[in-house]
Protein backbone atom coordinates (compact mmCIF):
# COMPACT_ATOMS: atom_id res chain seq x y z
CA UNK A 1 0.00 0.00 0.00
CA UNK A 2 2.63 2.19 0.82
CA UNK A 3 4.72 1.40 -2.24
CA UNK A 4 1.16 2.49 -4.32
CA UNK A 5 0.68 5.68 -2.36
CA UNK A 6 4.84 6.73 -3.31
CA UNK A 7 4.11 5.61 -7.18
CA UNK A 8 0.76 7.88 -6.86
CA UNK A 9 2.85 11.04 -5.98
CA UNK A 10 5.70 10.55 -8.52
CA UNK A 11 2.58 9.75 -11.47
CA UNK A 12 1.10 12.72 -10.55
CA UNK A 13 4.46 14.75 -10.96
CA UNK A 14 5.06 13.22 -14.28
CA UNK A 15 1.87 14.29 -15.92
CA UNK A 16 2.92 17.87 -15.33
CA UNK A 17 5.16 18.09 -17.86
CA UNK A 18 2.51 16.28 -20.33
CA UNK A 19 1.30 20.33 -20.95
CA UNK A 20 4.52 20.88 -22.78
CA UNK A 21 3.92 17.68 -25.07
CA UNK A 22 1.33 16.92 -27.60
CA UNK A 23 -1.28 14.11 -26.58
CA UNK A 24 -1.02 11.40 -29.15
CA UNK A 25 -1.08 7.88 -29.64
CA UNK A 26 3.16 7.18 -28.41
CA UNK A 27 2.19 8.94 -25.18
CA UNK A 28 -0.59 7.32 -24.19
CA UNK A 29 1.14 3.88 -25.11
CA UNK A 30 3.74 5.23 -22.85
CA UNK A 31 1.71 6.29 -20.35
CA UNK A 32 -0.08 2.80 -19.96
CA UNK A 33 3.11 0.90 -20.33
CA UNK A 34 5.09 2.59 -17.41
CA UNK A 35 1.71 2.43 -14.94
CA UNK A 36 1.05 -1.08 -16.00
CA UNK A 37 4.37 -2.35 -15.28
CA UNK A 38 4.88 -0.28 -12.44
CA UNK A 39 1.80 -1.79 -10.49
CA UNK A 40 2.80 -4.86 -11.76
CA UNK A 41 6.09 -4.63 -10.40
CA UNK A 42 4.11 -3.76 -6.68
CA UNK A 43 2.10 -6.88 -7.02
CA UNK A 44 4.51 -9.19 -7.72
CA UNK A 45 6.86 -7.59 -5.37
CA UNK A 46 9.39 -10.04 -6.37
CA UNK A 47 13.27 -9.47 -6.86
CA UNK A 48 13.63 -11.22 -10.27
CA UNK A 49 11.11 -10.06 -11.91
CA UNK A 50 10.97 -6.53 -10.79
CA UNK A 51 14.73 -5.93 -12.19
CA UNK A 52 13.28 -7.74 -15.83
CA UNK A 53 10.99 -5.16 -16.00
CA UNK A 54 12.93 -2.16 -14.50
CA UNK A 55 15.67 -3.07 -16.93
CA UNK A 56 13.02 -3.14 -20.12
CA UNK A 57 11.51 -0.15 -19.19
CA UNK A 58 15.03 1.31 -19.24
CA UNK A 59 16.23 0.02 -22.44
CA UNK A 60 12.38 0.30 -24.23
CA UNK A 61 12.80 4.38 -23.39
CA UNK A 62 16.12 4.75 -25.66
CA UNK A 63 13.61 3.57 -28.42
CA UNK A 64 10.56 5.62 -26.98
CA UNK A 65 11.22 8.90 -25.77
CA UNK A 66 7.60 9.40 -24.67
CA UNK A 67 8.15 6.84 -22.21
CA UNK A 68 11.00 9.14 -20.78
CA UNK A 69 8.35 11.39 -18.99
CA UNK A 70 7.30 8.09 -16.73
CA UNK A 71 10.74 7.19 -16.15
CA UNK A 72 10.85 8.41 -12.33
CA UNK A 73 8.49 5.38 -11.68
CA UNK A 74 10.79 2.95 -12.89
CA UNK A 75 13.68 4.77 -10.93
CA UNK A 76 11.12 4.22 -7.87
CA UNK A 77 11.76 0.45 -8.40
CA UNK A 78 15.49 0.67 -9.79
CA UNK A 79 16.42 2.37 -6.09
CA UNK A 80 14.69 -0.44 -4.47
CA UNK A 81 16.69 -3.51 -6.15
CA UNK A 82 20.04 -4.85 -4.92
CA UNK A 83 21.70 -4.92 -8.21
CA UNK A 84 24.17 -1.32 -8.47
CA UNK A 85 23.52 -0.81 -12.22
CA UNK A 86 19.73 -0.59 -12.08
CA UNK A 87 20.23 1.80 -8.72
CA UNK A 88 22.77 4.36 -10.95
CA UNK A 89 20.99 3.10 -14.55
CA UNK A 90 19.10 6.96 -13.78
CA UNK A 91 22.40 8.92 -14.85
CA UNK A 92 23.19 7.63 -18.04
CA UNK A 93 19.68 8.08 -18.95
CA UNK A 94 18.94 12.25 -17.69
CA UNK A 95 21.80 12.59 -19.64
CA UNK A 96 20.58 11.09 -22.55
CA UNK A 97 17.37 12.31 -22.57
CA UNK A 98 18.47 15.38 -21.89
CA UNK A 99 17.46 16.85 -25.49
CA UNK A 100 13.95 15.58 -25.58
CA UNK A 101 12.99 18.14 -22.79
CA UNK A 102 12.90 22.35 -22.57
CA UNK A 103 14.82 23.27 -19.64
CA UNK A 104 11.98 23.67 -17.20
CA UNK A 105 10.80 20.44 -18.19
CA UNK A 106 13.90 18.93 -17.56
CA UNK A 107 14.29 20.61 -14.17
CA UNK A 108 10.47 18.88 -13.18
CA UNK A 109 11.61 15.76 -14.67
CA UNK A 110 15.27 15.76 -12.75
CA UNK A 111 13.25 16.96 -9.57
CA UNK A 112 10.61 13.93 -10.30
CA UNK A 113 13.71 11.73 -10.42
CA UNK A 114 14.89 12.61 -7.49
CA UNK A 115 12.02 12.40 -5.09
CA UNK A 116 11.48 9.08 -6.70
CA UNK A 117 15.06 7.96 -5.36
CA UNK A 118 14.29 9.20 -2.41
CA UNK A 119 10.90 8.26 -1.29
CA UNK A 120 12.05 5.05 -2.74
CA UNK A 121 14.85 5.06 0.17
CA UNK A 122 12.31 6.42 2.80
CA UNK A 123 10.06 3.44 1.81
CA UNK A 124 12.46 0.63 2.17
CA UNK A 125 14.26 2.31 5.12
CA UNK A 126 10.21 2.09 6.84
CA UNK A 127 9.45 -1.53 5.73
CA UNK A 128 12.46 -2.75 6.56
CA UNK A 129 12.31 -1.51 9.97
CA UNK A 130 8.61 -2.73 10.20
CA UNK A 131 9.96 -6.06 9.04
CA UNK A 132 12.26 -6.08 11.61
CA UNK A 133 9.58 -4.81 13.83
CA UNK A 134 7.65 -7.94 13.06
CA UNK A 135 9.81 -10.39 13.55
CA UNK A 136 11.08 -9.16 16.97
CA UNK A 137 7.30 -9.21 18.41
CA UNK A 138 6.81 -12.78 16.31
CA UNK A 139 10.04 -13.43 18.43
CA UNK A 140 8.25 -12.34 21.92
CA UNK A 141 5.44 -13.78 21.28
CA UNK A 142 6.68 -17.26 20.93
CA UNK A 143 9.24 -16.93 23.83
CA UNK A 144 6.41 -16.03 25.82
CA UNK A 145 4.34 -18.76 24.57
CA UNK A 146 7.62 -20.94 25.40
CA UNK A 147 7.69 -19.53 28.68
CA UNK A 148 4.06 -20.36 29.62
CA UNK A 149 4.70 -23.30 28.55
CA UNK A 150 7.92 -24.33 30.27
CA UNK A 151 6.16 -23.04 33.64
CA UNK A 152 2.79 -25.39 32.64
CA UNK A 153 5.08 -28.34 32.57
CA UNK A 154 7.06 -27.22 35.50
CA UNK A 155 3.68 -26.94 37.54
CA UNK A 156 2.65 -29.97 36.46
CA UNK A 157 6.11 -31.74 37.71
CA UNK A 158 5.78 -30.05 41.07
CA UNK A 159 1.83 -31.23 41.24
CA UNK A 160 3.19 -34.85 40.63
CA UNK A 161 6.25 -34.27 43.24
CA UNK A 162 3.41 -32.80 45.76
CA UNK A 163 1.39 -35.69 45.20
CA UNK A 164 3.45 -38.20 45.53
CA UNK A 165 5.34 -36.90 48.34
CA UNK A 166 1.47 -36.41 49.88
CA UNK A 167 0.79 -40.17 49.42
CA UNK A 168 4.83 -41.12 50.57
CA UNK A 169 3.37 -38.79 54.20
CA UNK A 170 0.29 -40.62 54.52
CA UNK A 171 2.24 -44.21 54.42
CA UNK A 172 4.34 -43.01 56.99
CA UNK A 173 1.43 -41.94 59.05
CA UNK A 174 -0.64 -44.96 58.51
CA UNK A 175 2.25 -47.19 59.52
CA UNK A 176 2.77 -45.67 62.53
CA UNK A 177 -0.64 -45.64 63.57
CA UNK A 178 -0.29 -49.69 62.66
CA UNK A 179 2.44 -50.16 64.83
CA UNK A 180 1.95 -48.00 67.91
CA UNK A 181 -1.41 -47.61 68.24
CA UNK A 182 -2.45 -50.95 66.61
CA UNK A 183 -0.25 -52.78 68.74
CA UNK A 184 -1.31 -50.91 72.11
CA UNK A 185 -5.02 -51.76 71.27
CA UNK A 186 -3.62 -55.52 70.47
CA UNK A 187 -2.11 -55.45 73.57
CA UNK A 188 -4.60 -54.48 75.75
CA UNK A 189 -7.28 -56.95 73.94
CA UNK A 190 -4.93 -59.32 74.93
CA UNK A 191 -4.95 -58.27 78.66
CA UNK A 192 -8.53 -57.48 79.06
CA UNK A 193 -8.92 -61.29 77.63
CA UNK A 194 -6.74 -62.82 80.32
CA UNK A 195 -8.27 -61.01 82.96
CA UNK A 196 -11.71 -61.67 81.53
CA UNK A 197 -10.50 -65.73 82.17
CA UNK A 198 -9.24 -64.75 85.67
CA UNK A 199 -12.23 -62.61 86.91
CA UNK A 200 -14.89 -64.83 85.20
CA UNK A 201 -16.37 -65.57 88.57
CA UNK A 202 -17.13 -62.30 89.46
CA UNK A 203 -20.15 -61.41 87.54
CA UNK A 204 -20.15 -57.77 87.51
CA UNK A 205 -16.56 -57.48 87.05
CA UNK A 206 -16.79 -59.85 84.33
CA UNK A 207 -19.56 -57.61 82.67
CA UNK A 208 -17.25 -54.49 82.78
CA UNK A 209 -14.48 -56.32 81.35
CA UNK A 210 -16.88 -57.25 78.32
CA UNK A 211 -17.60 -53.57 78.02
CA UNK A 212 -13.99 -52.47 77.75
CA UNK A 213 -13.41 -55.30 75.75
CA UNK A 214 -16.06 -54.13 73.36
CA UNK A 215 -15.00 -51.01 73.39
CA UNK A 216 -11.71 -51.32 72.46
CA UNK A 217 -12.75 -53.64 69.70
CA UNK A 218 -14.54 -50.76 68.34
CA UNK A 219 -11.10 -48.87 68.43
CA UNK A 220 -9.18 -51.56 66.77
CA UNK A 221 -11.84 -51.92 64.12
CA UNK A 222 -11.55 -47.80 63.72
CA UNK A 223 -8.08 -47.96 63.56
CA UNK A 224 -7.79 -50.18 60.84
CA UNK A 225 -10.23 -48.55 58.81
CA UNK A 226 -8.52 -45.39 59.00
CA UNK A 227 -4.92 -46.73 58.40
CA UNK A 228 -6.46 -48.58 55.01
CA UNK A 229 -8.19 -45.28 54.30
CA UNK A 230 -4.49 -43.15 54.99
CA UNK A 231 -2.15 -46.08 53.33
CA UNK A 232 -4.69 -47.00 50.73
CA UNK A 233 -6.24 -44.31 49.03
CA UNK A 234 -8.43 -45.31 46.52
CA UNK A 235 -7.07 -44.31 42.57
CA UNK A 236 -9.19 -45.94 39.76
CA UNK A 237 -6.79 -46.05 36.89
CA UNK A 238 -9.19 -46.83 34.35
CA UNK A 239 -11.63 -44.05 35.66
CA UNK A 240 -9.26 -41.64 35.49
CA UNK A 241 -7.67 -42.34 31.95
CA UNK A 242 -11.42 -42.39 30.94
CA UNK A 243 -12.04 -39.13 31.96
CA UNK A 244 -8.96 -37.58 30.54
CA UNK A 245 -9.57 -39.03 27.09
CA UNK A 246 -13.42 -38.49 27.39
CA UNK A 247 -12.44 -34.90 28.25
CA UNK A 248 -9.82 -34.34 25.35
CA UNK A 249 -11.95 -32.20 22.75
CA UNK A 250 -8.64 -31.45 20.20
CA UNK A 251 -9.67 -35.07 19.05
CA UNK A 252 -11.39 -38.41 19.60
CA UNK A 253 -9.11 -40.90 21.46
CA UNK A 254 -9.42 -44.43 21.64
CA UNK A 255 -8.79 -46.31 25.07
CA UNK A 256 -7.76 -50.05 25.39
CA UNK A 257 -6.99 -50.81 28.77
CA UNK A 258 -6.16 -54.35 30.50
CA UNK A 259 -3.97 -54.10 33.59
CA UNK A 260 -4.43 -54.57 37.39
CA UNK A 261 -1.94 -52.09 38.96
CA UNK A 262 -1.62 -51.81 42.90
CA UNK A 263 1.01 -49.54 43.34
CA UNK A 264 -0.18 -46.26 43.73
CA UNK A 265 3.53 -44.51 42.28
CA UNK A 266 2.78 -46.08 39.13
CA UNK A 267 -0.54 -44.97 38.69
CA UNK A 268 -0.12 -41.05 39.25
CA UNK A 269 3.24 -42.11 37.39
CA UNK A 270 0.53 -42.98 34.33
CA UNK A 271 -1.38 -40.26 34.62
CA UNK A 272 0.72 -37.70 34.47
CA UNK A 273 2.45 -38.78 31.32
CA UNK A 274 -0.83 -39.50 30.01
CA UNK A 275 -2.24 -35.72 30.53
CA UNK A 276 1.61 -34.68 29.28
CA UNK A 277 1.23 -36.62 26.17
CA UNK A 278 -2.80 -35.16 25.33
CA UNK A 279 -1.35 -31.84 25.77
CA UNK A 280 1.70 -32.19 23.46
CA UNK A 281 -0.93 -33.49 20.77
CA UNK A 282 -3.18 -30.66 21.02
CA UNK A 283 -0.32 -28.05 20.94
CA UNK A 284 2.14 -29.68 18.57
CA UNK A 285 -0.02 -31.87 16.08
CA UNK A 286 -2.72 -31.58 13.34
CA UNK A 287 -3.94 -35.40 14.51
CA UNK A 288 -7.93 -35.82 13.99
CA UNK A 289 -7.60 -39.08 16.03
CA UNK A 290 -5.37 -40.57 19.00
CA UNK A 291 -5.03 -44.18 20.61
CA UNK A 292 -4.11 -44.89 24.34
CA UNK A 293 -3.31 -48.59 25.55
CA UNK A 294 -2.69 -49.51 28.83
CA UNK A 295 -1.47 -53.04 29.39
CA UNK A 296 -0.28 -56.04 31.44
CA UNK A 297 2.15 -58.60 30.68
CA UNK A 298 3.43 -61.00 32.73
CA UNK A 299 6.53 -59.33 33.86
CA UNK A 300 5.92 -55.91 33.08
CA UNK A 301 3.51 -52.88 32.10
CA UNK A 302 3.38 -51.46 28.64
CA UNK A 303 1.73 -48.01 28.09
CA UNK A 304 1.14 -46.61 24.11
CA UNK A 305 0.37 -43.81 23.08
CA UNK A 306 0.27 -42.59 19.61
CA UNK A 307 -1.80 -40.55 16.81
CA UNK A 308 -2.25 -39.87 13.12
CA UNK A 309 -0.77 -36.31 13.32
CA UNK A 310 1.67 -35.26 10.37
CA UNK A 311 3.86 -32.68 12.36
CA UNK A 312 6.12 -33.93 13.95
CA UNK A 313 8.69 -30.75 14.15
CA UNK A 314 8.36 -30.54 18.17
CA UNK A 315 8.60 -34.75 18.85
CA UNK A 316 11.99 -34.48 16.73
CA UNK A 317 13.52 -31.64 18.83
CA UNK A 318 12.21 -32.82 21.96
CA UNK A 319 11.16 -30.70 24.90
CA UNK A 320 10.26 -30.27 28.51
CA UNK A 321 7.34 -32.83 28.49
CA UNK A 322 9.10 -35.62 26.68
CA UNK A 323 12.11 -35.00 29.48
CA UNK A 324 10.18 -35.33 32.64
CA UNK A 325 8.05 -38.36 30.82
CA UNK A 326 11.48 -39.70 30.29
CA UNK A 327 12.33 -39.33 33.82
CA UNK A 328 9.34 -40.62 35.28
CA UNK A 329 9.67 -43.97 33.56
CA UNK A 330 13.52 -44.16 34.75
CA UNK A 331 12.78 -43.75 37.98
CA UNK A 332 10.90 -47.08 37.71
CA UNK A 333 13.49 -48.73 35.53
CA UNK A 334 11.59 -48.27 32.50
CA UNK A 335 12.07 -48.09 28.89
CA UNK A 336 10.87 -44.99 27.28
CA UNK A 337 10.95 -44.79 23.69
CA UNK A 338 9.48 -42.49 21.17
CA UNK A 339 8.62 -43.31 16.95
CA UNK A 340 7.83 -41.39 14.22
CA UNK A 341 5.74 -43.25 11.37
CA UNK A 342 2.29 -42.46 10.49
CA UNK A 343 2.20 -39.91 13.48
CA UNK A 344 3.80 -39.58 16.75
CA UNK A 345 4.39 -42.51 18.77
CA UNK A 346 5.23 -43.20 22.58
CA UNK A 347 6.07 -46.71 23.43
CA UNK A 348 6.55 -46.83 27.59
CA UNK A 349 7.54 -50.48 29.42
CA UNK A 350 7.62 -50.92 33.02
CA UNK A 351 8.79 -53.82 34.82
CA UNK A 352 6.53 -55.21 37.36
CA UNK A 353 10.09 -55.77 39.71
CA UNK A 354 10.54 -52.12 39.04
CA UNK A 355 8.12 -50.62 41.03
CA UNK A 356 8.80 -48.19 43.96
CA UNK A 357 8.23 -49.81 47.14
Amino acid sequence: MRQLQDKAIIFILCTLNLFEHPIDIPLISALLLSVSASSFISYIDRERPMEYLCAGGLVLSLFLPDLALFLPLFFYDCFRSKKWYLRFAWVPLYLYHFHNFTVSSFFMFLFTGLLALYISRRTTEYENMMAEFHLAQDSTREESLHLEEKNRELMEKQEYEIQLATLTERNRIAREIHDNVGHLLTRSLFQIGAMQVIWKSQKELSEQLASVKTTLDDAMTNVRSSVHDLHEESVDLYMVLSRLTGEFSFCPVTLDYNAEIESKELKYCIIAIVREALSNISRHSNATKAFLSVLEHPGFYQVIIRDNGTQTTAAKTGGIGLINMRERVEDFHGIFRTEIHNGFRIFISIPKQGQKP
